[in-house]
This record gives C-alpha cells, structure tokens and sequence, in this order.
C-alpha cells in the first residue's frame, strides 16, 4: 500500500501526464443516489471531475441504483433521487456531450449538510447553527478548534483563498462575524450553480435523456471491452 508521500507524488506524475495527453486517461466514478449531493462533495470529488472532463479525460459517472434497491428510504422514489444526482451533476458542469453519466447501477445523518440545491435562506440557516466555540479571536487551528476550523475551510475553498487569510480577516469580531462570512461566501459560491440547477429542473425530459444517452455509450465501450475479452480467451462463438 502506497504511503502519503508515495501517493502524492504518483498523483503529480499522473497529472503531468494529464495534461501532456488527456485523451489517454478514463476516470470511473459515480454515486448512490441515496440523497442530494452537498458541498462535502462538491469539494472532495465533484470539483475534480469536472476539472479533469474539462482538461479532455473521458469521464464516466455511474449512478449505482442497483446498490440501493433494497434501501427502503430510497427504493420506494429512485426515479426521483436519481433524476436530482442527474440535476447536481448537470448543475456543476458535467457535460453530456463529453461526458457518460450511466444510471444503470458533510454529514447526511446529522441534517446539517448543505446541499447544493439548498436555498439562501436554508444555507443561512444551517450555517448559524453550526457548533463554534466561546474564544472570540477567531483563529485557524484543526487540532484544537475542528469546529471553527471547519467553518473557516468552507469560507476559504469558496473563496479561493487559505483559511489563514480568512481568520486573518475576521480577527476578533466573534463566531456570528464568521458565520456571517461563510453563509455569504457559500451563497455567492453556489448562485451560479443553483441557477443552472433550477433552470435544467424544469425540463425533465432532458434528465431522462441524459440518462438514456449515457446507459447508450456505456453499454458500447462495455460491449467493445467485452469482445476484446472474448477474443483473447478464444470464446468468440
């Protein structure tokens, strides 16, 4: 198993590689459609997936709805959940047109996640909610402060900036003066993003075939594979 270090540098030579030839390389990822995609997402994956689509890589993304048929919270409507991931994905960038999205396969259980399709008020009122501390110099400090840490990482990766910067700005002015940051960097953030999610919401036709498309694409690269496989085991009959 690779170490840190290892790891890190193996990922600086593949993304040098990228970028001298992106054609080369196809990313596989996906998600169960057990909820809507939230910024713990966004910033962990999402982010990246569209950065590689957009660098030339072929990007497919499974929506794995076979994983949750017998979850019962989401059986029941998987047409829906799966059409919202469609939604998220559409709503950040993922373009079909160089992109398969197959549906042929922060924390979610606190409810305090913010999704990417939660409103200005929603973001406002979960961000206000959110656990801080009782220092009013406000600081950057995961070990000893995660909560306002946190908070401040979120205001940051929004913002393009460190979380230093950040702390830097507020100083002294308290948790409400953080919060009130961060809901403003979040809001700006996603405005863009909510206004493409809304806009493709209302044609659900598309979502469908979107999906259709994909499922199309991917069960041809499976099939080619598939062949490639059968000829080189001989069992071409």
């Amino acid at each position: 198993m690779l170490g840190t270090s290892a790891a890190q540098a193996r990922s600086a030579v593949l993304e040098e590689l990228i970028r001298k030839d992106p054609g080369r390389f196809r990313v596989l990822t996906g998600d169960r459609p057990t909820g809507r995609l939230h910024l713990g997402h966004f910033f962990g994956t999402l982010h990246n997936r569209v950065r590689l689509q957009d660098l030339g890589v072929e990007l497919f993304v499974v929506i794995a709805d076979y994983q949750v048929l017998t979850d019962r919270d989401v059986a029941d409507d998987l047409i829906r959940h799966v059409e919202e991931l469609v939604l998220d994905y559409l709503a950040i960038g993922v373009d079909p047109a160089r992109s398969t999205t197959d549906g042929t396969k922060m924390s979610k259980s606190r409810n305090n996640a913010i999704t990417l399709a939660a409103d200005v008020d929603e973001t406002a009122w979960l961000i206000k909610g959110a656990k801080t501390d009782s220092e009013r110099h406000i600081s950057y400090d995961p070990a000893t402060r995660p909560e306002v840490s946190s908070l401040l990482l979120l205001a940051a990766l929004c913002q393009g900036r460190t979380p230093e910067q950040v702390a830097a700005d507020i100083g002294s002015a308290g948790a409400a003066a953080l919060k009130k940051v961060v809901t403003e960097s979040v809001n700006e953030y996603l405005a863009p993003i909510r206004a493409r999610r809304a806009e493709y919401g209302q044609d659900r036709a598309h979502l469908r075939d979107v999906l259709r498309a994909g499922n199309e694409r991917a069960r041809a690269v499976a099939d080619a594979t598939l062949a490639e496989v059968r000829a080189a085991m001989n069992t071409c009959y």
